[in-house]
């Protein structure tokens, strides 16, 4: 955990890059010192290129890894247009039970597959199309505010609702706050869900022996978050078929087009119903 991830690190050292390296937890310890002492988890990246404005990248650690903070948009699209040279690092893994192979899990052909399938539907003519009522949305909720709530408004929850009720009406045609998860708004509880993940993610038992740990049955408290997150996927399976059996397939919102792909004649081309959960 000290003199292999340095080793790794060397291979990239270039006078184009930055290094950062504490053992086991590497830029998560800046990231934390960040919010400690500055109140923002993402200072130093918002700040790097003012700092460093020769430099294109970071090179820092993840347990035994070597692991590269790209800052540069060149290289940013080269990653983009050539997936397959380069692999996400396995810490994301800790999102699969949550998340499936879903497109920012996915490597290489079947990352470009998926991608190229969703992109016909979700395109920016789409956006635009729905950019009128994304705005009345947002208006609505905004409006529900009282000059008396001014000092007293939780703004974390508050664009969890909106986003939920945009998502519901543009993506899927109708509200999704008529589904629930443990009393809670969708779009709220999957944040919850992801929020514990990600805070598992940085915990020593993770980065010693990897995400897999996490479906552990012997912890208590994994077993436990393994069970939530079950529950929820098939909620969201169970919103699928009520679709399927209440909608006909091809209509103007996003989940509608990804189920009217089930319908074509190449394989390559059809999203199964996991890849649209």
């Amino acid at each position: 955990y000290v003199v292999l991830p340095l080793i790794r690190m060397r291979s990239y050292k270039r006078p184009d890059s930055t290094t950062y390296f504490f053992p086991l937890v590497g830029a998560y310890k800046y990231m934390m010192d960040d919010l400690k002492y500055k109140g923002d988890i993402l200072a130093r990246i918002k700040d790097f290129r003012k700092i460093n404005p020769d430099k294109r990248f970071e090179v820092t650690n993840l347990a035994t890894n070597a692991v590269l903070r790209i800052r540069d948009h060149e290289l940013i699209k080269e990653i983009l247009q050539k997936p397959f040279n380069y692999k996400k690092h396995h810490i994301l893994t800790v999102l699969v039970p949550l998340a499936g192979q879903s497109l920012g899990l996915t490597e290489a052909d079947v990352w470009k597959r998926r991608r190229r399938v969703i992109s016909t539907a979700f395109h920016f003519e789409f956006l635009k199309e729905n950019t009128p009522l994304i705005q009345q949305t947002v208006r609505e909720f905004l409006d529900k505010i009282s000059p008396a709530d001014y000092n007293n408004v939780d703004i974390i929850v508050r664009l969890q609702q909106i986003t939920s009720e945009i998502m519901g009406r543009v993506f899927f045609g109708d509200s999704l706050n008529q589904y629930t998860f443990e009393g809670k708004p969708l779009i709220r509880a999957l944040s919850e869900l992801s929020t514990e993940l990600g805070v598992q993610a940085r915990t020593p038992l993770i980065l010693i022996f990897g995400p897999k740990i996490l479906s552990s049955p012997f912890v208590p408290k994994y077993r436990k978050l393994q069970q939530r997150i079950k529950k929820f996927r098939k909620l969201c399976f169970d919103i699928v078929q009520d679709r399927k059996k209440t909608k006909p397939t091809k209509t103007n919102d996003l989940l509608g087009a990804l189920l009217a792909t089930q319908h074509s004649t190449d394989p390559d081309e059809i999203l199964t119903d996991e890849n649209i959960v």
